[in-house]
């Protein structure tokens, strides 16, 4: 199984997460049987997108996070609002839920092939050796890991929001000021377009 998802803008400030796996059939066939390491059926499986950001020194910063419980639905997107420019980090993990568990179980399977086993259920992470709560920033942490549940991917992405919405202020107020518009709202743009000096 193989974590795939794109990215698009959606509204002025808002990053749109979708994964594409069940598109692309990366889940196994729903009532499969099939005990497989780290692939799962939608039913047995929760998503959970996460955003960095990316700071000068190269220093990713936990941002928010966004669980798409598959059980109780069809959809798995994530809606982000990016409050300043700068690169991010999305990454899209896929981890097995509490079904799968208990899937694993009844079918006389075992966990050895994994070092750590988490779940999800009732909207916490846990890990199924240690039977203890994981906290959801602690979490990314685990990720990259052929030895675990977790099958994720991430993307970089440079966003600009905000730059281009003061771009398309600055281009409706220089066009409001084209020469011989003599209701131009600020006269520091009609100086500036009679002197040709618009940048």
């Amino acid at each position: 199984m193989e974590a795939q998802f794109k990215l698009s803008r959606k509204g002025e400030f808002g990053l749109l997460v979708e994964g594409i796996e069940r598109e692309l059939e990366q889940y196994l066939p729903e009532g499969s049987e099939e005990i497989e390491h780290r692939a799962y059926t939608w039913e047995h499986s929760t998503t959970i997108n996460f955003l960095l950001t990316v700071d000068s020194e190269n220093e990713a910063t936990f941002v928010d996070h966004h669980i798409s419980d598959h059980e109780n639905s069809n959809i798995d997107v994530s809606e982000f609002t990016i409050t300043h420019d700068g690169l991010y980090i999305v990454s899209h993990s896929i981890i097995p839920n509490k079904n799968w568990i208990d899937h694993v179980i009844n079918s006389g399977g075992n966990f050895d092939p994994y070092d750590k086993v988490f779940y999800y259920d009732s909207g916490k992470v846990f890990e199924y050796k240690t039977s203890k709560e994981v906290d959801v920033r602690d979490f990314y942490v685990f990720q990259n890991s052929q030895y675990n549940t977790i099958v994720e991917v991430d993307k970089n992405t440079f966003v600009t929001f905000h730059l281009d919405k003061c771009f398309t202020l600055l281009v409706k107020n220089l066009l409001k000021c084209v020469h011989g518009n003599v209701r131009c709202p600020n006269p520091e743009i009609l100086s500036k377009e009679r002197e040709r000096d618009l940048i």
